[in-house]
């Protein structure tokens, strides 16, 4: 299978060089995530000193240059891990442990051209009702094996739906925009849309508005992950209750999550996979020619790659 680096590609498939990612994420297909079609899947390879995997606890992120993948759970009897793995020409099945670290937080997302790193909270049960964000800067300076306190720490502005749970956050390509999935009475679940005065600076957090991703997308339960494209106009939902599907929907004021309507495309995934595996993350790369999913299975962490 061979892989590309990032900026190959213009709309027309001719191989080109791109300023940024913002621009390279607006290649052929990029509009329609039920383009991905399954091509490969890597069996045990993600591994995180564990064989217990939480969808509550953990992330999927490929960063910026394609070729770093960060990889996030929660180990048992122990603490959420990251690791930061690389691997050959893109070629994932070889991906090698490069970094790692403990935390008493949940790792969620990777920005800043992985310089942050962003979790939730968990209370003293292992439940995601502390309405806190936090941040890390990485590399951590001697972080392999140590246990990180974060670098900042908001409490979640109130504004829009009551919620009391708080289970992922994601931050925009330039970080003026945070994105926090929580949940509110009857497990309906919302993602929280806030401005940042300085680029990834949380403590500037103010609220913006809300997406009923539960009504909008006529999903019941917590996603498991979600994410935003680099242009801001496309927002991506795993559904609730592990029903392996991502949704696509669109956003008609770019990075606005109050603008988004209903699903317009979407990906069955774990399709053709182990049969008692269900992913529980997904990561799309910045050429949008790429996405993955990871999940537990009973020969350990498994990796799906999908291509355009």
């Amino acid at each position: 299978m061979k892989f590309y680096n990032l900026n190959d590609y213009d709309t027309n498939g001719k191989i080109v060089k791109y300023s940024n990612a913002k621009d390279a994420c607006m290649t052929k297909g990029a509009n329609n995530i039920s383009s991905f079609i399954l091509k490969e899947t890597v069996y045990n390879k993600l591994h995180l000193l564990s064989t217990y995997s939480n969808p509550a606890f953990g992330m999927l992120q490929i960063a910026p240059d394609g070729y770093t993948l960060y990889h996030a759970d929660w180990v048992w009897g122990g603490s959420p891990t990251i690791i930061e793995y690389k691997f050959p020409a893109h070629d994932v099945s070889r991906a090698g442990w490069l970094n790692h670290a403990f935390c008493n937080k949940v790792w969620r997302h990777v920005a800043g051209n992985g310089t942050k790193i962003f979790g939730t909270g968990i209370s003293g049960g292992g439940t995601p009702t502390v309405m806190e964000i936090y941040s890390w800067d990485w590399p951590f300076p001697q972080s392999n094996g140590q246990l990180l306190a974060p670098t900042s720490t908001l409490t979640i502005p109130e504004g829009g739906t009551a919620c009391g749970e708080c289970y992922n956050v994601k931050l925009s390509a330039d970080g003026m925009h945070m994105y926090i999935l929580m949940v509110a009475e009857g497990y309906m679940p919302y993602i929280k849309h806030f401005a940042l005065s300085i680029p990834y600076a949380i403590t500037t957090a103010s609220y913006v508005g809300e997406y009923d991703a539960g009504t909008g997308l006529g999903i019941y339960g917590i996603p498991p992950d979600f994410s935003i494209s680099a242009d801001g106009l496309s927002l991506y939902v795993m559904g609730g209750d592990m029903s392996m599907t991502i949704y696509q929907c669109s956003l008609s004021t770019a990075y606005t999550i109050s603008t988004t309507g209903g699903a317009v495309y979407s990906l069955p995934v774990g399709g053709g996979m182990e049969a008692s595996w269900s992913p529980t993350r997904f990561t799309i790369d910045p050429l949008y020619r790429r996405l993955w999913t990871s999940g537990m299975g009973t020969t350990g962490y498994n990796l799906g790659c999908y291509e355009q």
